[in-house]
């Protein structure tokens, strides 16, 4: 098995080590090559490299973006930021990912980023990345500093279209405290211009964590500027790490596992779902939301006007089909009670279980009543007799729930605090 990787210069990339590393565990007879390709010789190269069958290659500064029109189909992240760094040969195909956000999440999965400021130094192919990844963890605003303004303002309305939340801005004076500065330009500590990024920060109060993606050597300019400031620093070479498995789990055919949030009505699974889903930068899915906007209809007129064997019917549909991507996904209390779901669930996803005690979810009827039409039949009797059947079913649905990789108490707990603990277990999830 063969793959290469192109950029202009790639002497310094430390990919070989990761790869060949993966190679000898699982036991593959695996060859990488660097290719320095200057940007004048890539159309050549590639055209030429269309006739041998590699697995795939990655692809560094200065082709992330150049590479795209060679290529035949692109991933939605990597459709997205109009950057690639792993391209796939899928049936003939070369397919471009950009697995660059994953490295980055996972760097600053730490980081209290959400809702806060940060500091992008930079604005070249992987800074999209950058900035996509701390969108996906829901900073509330991004500085883009860059030498050449135009392409710091191209990024800004980039990132600002994919995430209105986040005010991205050009930097053009001092910028105030933030809580990460990620510096991006290669080879920064020979660059004057990082000279003049440093005369930019403040001497006291800006961020408390450094993130440099340049990762030779350890210990960059920037990182030793940093840790004079007494901010804790991080090297690029955890990112390399992450973004190397991510390609190989590509080349391989393996990919990340859909992660299925289950548990009882009201337990709280598509709150923390989405929140999950922003973290890891994955797709969100709410299996019940899914079919009543594919039947343009709520849950209980579901059931009265298509019955409820319609409504399971697409339950399995979306079910089947959110098992063959890698998405978040929230799924419907009863949907486990149907066995071929269960089976396939449990044996093809990682779940995770969120437990709440019954008196909790008692107490959430008059919520819990509103949409769901199984307890809307039980309107009518007298509380006791109400309470004894929910007791019954959260007893019938608990027993179908013990199969799951994961559980976790939910009651009296922060969303956001149990989505960070998530996203921290959820990292081995392949």
């Amino acid at each position: 098995m063969k793959a290469f990787l192109i950029g202009d210069p790639v002497a310094h990339s430390r990919s070989p080590l990761f790869y060949h590393s993966l190679a000898e565990k699982f036991g593959i007879d695996f060859q990488y090559a660097l290719h320095q390709v200057s940007p004048q010789d890539l159309d050549s190269f590639l055209e030429q490299k269309r006739t041998q069958q590699d697995l795939g290659f990655n692809v560094t500064s200065p082709h992330k973006e150049a590479v795209i029109r060679h290529l035949d189909r692109l991933s939605p992240e990597a459709g997205l930021l109009k950057a690639v760094n792993s391209v796939v040969l899928e049936e003939g195909l070369w397919a471009g990912y950009n697995t660059d956000y994953l490295g980055v999440l996972k760097t600053v999965s730490q980081v209290p980023l959400e809702g806060q400021r940060a500091l992008i130094l930079g604005a070249g192919g992987v800074s999209k990345a950058v900035a996509y990844a701390l969108g996906l963890r829901g900073a509330s605003w991004v500085g883009i500093d860059n030498r050449t303004k135009v392409h710091a303002q191209d990024l800004v309305v980039q990132m600002q279209e994919i995430f209105p939340q986040t005010c991205f801005e050009v930097i053009e004076k001092q910028v105030e405290a933030c809580v990460l500065v990620v510096q991006t330009t290669s080879r920064f500590q020979e660059h004057r211009f990082g000279y003049e990024h440093l005369k930019k920060l403040p001497l006291h109060g800006l961020g408390t964590w450094a993130l440099d993606l340049v990762y030779d050597p350890a210990e960059t300019f920037f990182l030793k500027f940093a840790s004079e400031k007494s901010w804790s620093g991080l090297g690029g070479l955890s990112i390399l790490e992450e973004v190397t498995q991510a390609t190989w789990n590509l080349w391989l055919g393996y990919k990340k596992k859909p992660i299925f949030l289950i548990g009882f009505s009201g337990v709280g699974k598509t709150t923390l779902g989405s929140l999950l889903a922003k973290k890891l930068g994955r797709t969100f899915l709410d299996t019940d939301a899914w079919t009543v906007s594919q039947a343009q209809m709520q849950v209980p007129r579901i059931f009265a006007e298509k019955g409820e064997a319609w409504f399971r019917k697409k339950e399995s549909e979306i079910v089947k089909k959110a098992l063959q991507e890698s998405w978040v996904v929230a799924l419907g209390a009863g949907a486990l009670m149907h066995e071929e779901n269960a089976r396939l669930v449990f044996e093809k996803s990682w779940t995770i279980c969120l437990e709440a005690s019954l008196e909790t979810l008692w107490n959430r009827w008059d919520a819990l009543v509103q949409d769901r039409p199984l307890f809307q039949a039980w309107e009518g009797f007298s509380d006791l007799r109400k309470k004894q059947k929910f007791e019954q079913l959260f007893s019938l649905r608990k027993a179908s729930y013990q199969k799951a990789s994961f559980h976790l108490r939910v009651e009296d707990q922060d969303p956001s605090s149990l989505a960070a603990f998530l996203q921290e277990k959820c990292w081995q999830f392949v």
